[in-house]
């Protein structure tokens, strides 16, 4: 093989730049969708509102395993507002507490309840468990806004 031909076919792969650009062959990726979190039930001064996105059920409602999670403060108003940008399409679920101890997560009691306001996407609030993914997924294919109501 020519010498000149082994650069030339390397730079076709993609292994090697020629300083010049080279065609796009696939579509560029779009952004992401934009998901609107609108938390009731938080009260001001009580401690920041913690979101936590999750794309499956590892680790969901409490685990450290979510795909996206904001803290902001509890403004006092009749609702906040938390948005997630850039989640791709897919199946997911919202956990929302109010860090009312102010140390970045859910406090439990004795028997494993939380101590602090909390809720979930779809307003799931089963009797003596933690709600599951399934119980509190949703679809995002697009711009998309859920309420969460957050209560002890």
């Amino acid at each position: 093989m020519p010498a000149r031909l082994l650069p030339a076919l390397l730079a076709v792969a993609g292994l090697i730049t020629t300083g010049q650009p080279r065609p796009l062959y696939a579509a560029p990726a779009k952004d992401g969708a934009i998901l609107t979190v609108v938390v009731t039930g938080a009260r001001a001064g009580d401690g920041p509102i913690m979101a936590s996105v999750f794309a499956g059920p590892a680790g969901f409602p409490l685990g450290p395993t979510a795909t996206a999670s904001q803290l902001q403060s509890a403004s006092g108003a009749a609702a906040d507002t938390i948005v997630f940008r850039n989640l791709p399409p897919g199946r997911y679920a919202v956990a929302v507490q109010q860090d009312q101890i102010v140390n970045r997560k859910m406090d439990l009691n004795f028997f494993g309840a939380p101590k602090e306001p909390w809720g979930v996407s779809n307003n799931v609030r089963p009797s003596f468990r933690p709600p599951h993914f399934d119980e509190a997924a949703f679809n995002l294919a697009g711009d998309t806004r859920i309420d969460v109501r957050i209560a002890r």
